[in-house]
C-alpha cells in the first residue's frame, strides 16, 4: 500500500505543479520538494521492512478477469547495501 501511494503523490504534484508554481512563484519549491520527500521516506522504510539479502514482491491485480496482475520485485543483495 505504502509503494501506491508514494505514485500517488507523485501523479498528483506533477499534475498540480503548474498550478502551485503559478499561485506561489519562487516559493513553490518548497512545497513541490514534499513529494520526493515524501517518497523518499515511504521508500526508506518499505526498504527496512526487507529481510536481510532477500526480496519482497508487491503484487495487484491489473485485469482480474484476465487473470493479469502488475508485479514489482524488490531485491536486497549485499552491493546494493553499499549505494
Amino acid at each position: 500500500m505504502h509503494f501506491t501511494s508514494s505514485i500517488l503523490i507523485t501523479i498528483a504534484l506533477a499534475g498540480l505543479a503548474p498550478i502551485i508554481v503559478r499561485l506561489l512563484g519562487s516559493r513553490a519549491k518548497w512545497v513541490l520538494t514534499t513529494g520526493p520527500l515524501a517518497c523518499l521516506l515511504i521508500f526508506g522504510y518499505e526498504f527496512s521492512q526487507l529481510p536481510r539479502a532477500g526480496s519482497k514482491v508487491i503484487e495487484y491485480g491489473w485485469v482480474p478477469g484476465l487473470n493479469v496482475n502488475l508485479s514489482f520485485t524488490w531485491m536486497v543483495l549485499g552491493c546494493s547495501l553499499l549505494c
